[in-house]
């Protein structure tokens, strides 16, 4: 890999670092998130600084072309990165149903409250 190429990439992932710590100070991102996002970016620089380790890796897996490789660990952190974000939809999901019903018991609750307060005969 060509020197200027290889600073190109530190230079672009050094600003993603700078990006994601930003979000994590300013809370944007969750601390759950940010770990996600760092740990993709220590294997993409893992990759970047051993890239001859990584191309054995790659071949050890039966992957002949490296640009096919790093489509492979691409792919892999997208899948990550998207099994997490869906196990937390998942789980809002659920505490929005909850949340849903605990809200609607509690509003009849307090209709039936209302209509007995409306018909007693205890002067208030």
């Amino acid at each position: 890999m060509a020197v200027g190429l290889r600073l190109s990439l530190l230079f672009g992932l050094a600003a993603f670092l700078v990006v994601v710590l930003a979000l994590l100070r300013q809370h944007r991102l969750s601390l759950r998130y940010t770990l996600v996002w760092l740990v993709s970016l220590v294997a993409m620089l893992f990759a970047l600084g051993f890239p001859n380790l990584f191309a054995r890796l790659g071949a050890l897996l039966g992957i002949v072309d490296m640009v096919n490789a790093v489509f492979l660990l691409q792919g892999f952190f997208v899948m990550l990165i998207l099994l997490s974000l869906t196990a937390v939809v998942s789980h809002l999901s659920e505490r929005n149903k909850a949340l849903t019903q605990e809200m609607a018991l509690l509003e009849r609750r307090l209709r039936e409250l209302e209509e007995n307060e409306g018909t007693s005969d205890v002067p208030r």
